[in-house]
């Protein structure tokens, strides 16, 4: 009689104290030092709730139910994460996706996307706003303009002296564009630090969330762009993704991104509401008055 059932977060809480449990190895009093050794857990230093009635010893059936609750609150938390790394998997598949589809349109598609980066292709001839290189290899000249428009051709001699002349430099016979220029790779810097106030949280699914009071709530999770470029999955500050979905209520869920120090910068929440759908509101009554 009197059952009662324990909560998600009372399981949480009971997962917490496993991982502080010591497992040890003894002899009881009266065993010599030379017996096999027993292994299991200090009465004085185990939780209340797996003690014996008499207090001085470890309930086993109140351990292995102990033990139960611990690994259903292990399973609420990997669920979550399956949770996370599917729709993480989804987000990547359509940026890869979105890239393959990119790769398959048409040239006119394809130059017009370039315009839009700043880069013109007409005749042959690619034009360029800025250009910045480590190094490059530049055949037959640079034409470079006056600040009247007037053209000269840029070239070396053979004795490495700058030397120019007026109009643009020649296409080289056989040719019928205008040489390109050959860059030479270079390993790339490290990309700046992301400083935390330029982090953005995507809280992925719906915020607010909402459930049914007894359902089971899995967190989408959310990401952020990292200070390497990379999108990684926002972390879930204390544990706040484990919804009682028994207590209907409001709960916030907060993420958090690191910075590029390590250390945890911008937050993020979602709150997850949880209704029950057979609650009905009191209806409000009024007393009539009447006057004489």
């Amino acid at each position: 009689k009197e059952i009662e059932y324990i909560t998600d977060l009372d399981k949480t809480s009971i997962l917490d104290k496993i991982k502080t449990l010591n497992v040890a190895t003894y002899l009881y009093n009266d065993e010599a030092t030379s017996s096999p050794r027993r292994m299991g857990l200090i009465a004085e230093e185990s939780p209340a709730e797996i003690l014996s009635a008499s207090g001085k010893g470890v309930d086993i059936y109140k351990f292995a139910t102990y033990l139960l609750a611990g690994i259903q609150a292990e399973e609420i938390k990997i669920s979550a994460l399956e949770g996370r790394v599917s729709r993480l998997e989804s987000l990547l598949s359509g940026a890869t996706t979105t890239v393959s589809s990119q790769a398959s349109i048409s040239s006119a598609s394809l130059v017009d996307f370039l315009a839009s980066l700043g880069a013109k292709i007409i005749g042959g001839v690619a034009e360029f706003k800025t250009v910045v290189s480590d190094t490059a290899k530049i055949k037959n000249g640079i034409t470079v303009y006056s600040a009247s428009g007037k053209p000269f051709c840029l070239t070396v001699s053979e004795d490495g002296l700058p030397q120019s002349v007026s109009g643009e430099c020649a296409i080289p016979s056989g040719g019928s564009t205008v040489p390109s220029a050959e860059v030479s790779t270079t390993t790339p810097e490290t990309p700046a630090a992301t400083s935390t106030a330029s982090i953005i949280i995507h809280i992925i699914g719906d915020n607010p969330a909402t459930l049914n009071k007894g359902s089971s709530y899995i967190d989408p999770g959310a990401t952020y762009v990292n200070h390497l470029g990379s999108v990684v999955p926002a972390d879930v500050w204390n544990n706040s993704a484990i919804i009682d979905a028994s207590i209907p209520g409001e709960y916030t869920v907060t993420y958090t991104a690191n910075g590029a120090d390590g250390t945890a910068g911008a937050t993020s929440t979602r709150k997850v509401i949880v209704s029950d759908p057979n609650f009905i509101p009191p209806v409000a009554t009024t007393t009539a008055t009447t006057t004489e």
